[in-house]
């Protein structure tokens, strides 16, 4: 016998964030995660040569 699990299907009826934005904000929050992943890039880089250097 196999169960359902509850909380699954929970997950899947809630409509998601993505689906309240258009098109523009999706480019806009794409930027800004963009720009955060280079910024914690280069601080890792940093933080390695800081670390190598000692």
């Amino acid at each position: 016998m196999q169960l359902t699990l509850a909380f699954l299907e929970a997950l899947t009826a809630q409509p998601t964030l993505s689906d309240h934005l258009d098109g523009q904000a999706r480019i806009e929050a794409v930027r800004i995660l963009a720009r955060i992943i280079a910024q914690a890039i280069v601080a890792a880089d940093q933080n390695e040569k800081e670390t190598t250097d000692e």
